[in-house]
């Protein structure tokens, strides 16, 4: 799992990897605006976007997926494209 700066676009930030249950933590982050990204061998990276206040605890959950078989090539590590803006 990566964590990096809203601010600092592909910044890394911090790196874990997860324990048996899919759980990762990170400590001490200053406030600001994060991506999550979360890979596995296999799977479709995923991100979230976070926003960290003074003292918080977040729990931002990740959901990984099989990549579709329609023969097209689809991104399984970090960071992975952007998802687009809300309208």
């Amino acid at each position: 799992m990566q964590l990096e700066r809203g601010d600092r676009p592909n910044v890394n930030s911090g790196s874990r990897e997860t324990g048996a249950d899919g759980a990762a933590t990170f400590c001490c982050v200053a406030p600001g605006s994060y991506r999550i990204c979360a890979q596995l061998p296999g799977y479709l990276a995923t991100t979230s976007e976070a926003v960290v206040t003074s003292g918080a605890h977040l729990n931002v959950p990740l959901t990984l997926d099989r990549p579709p078989t329609d023969g097209k090539e689809h991104p399984w590590t970090c960071p992975t494209p952007r998802p687009p803006a809300s309208r």
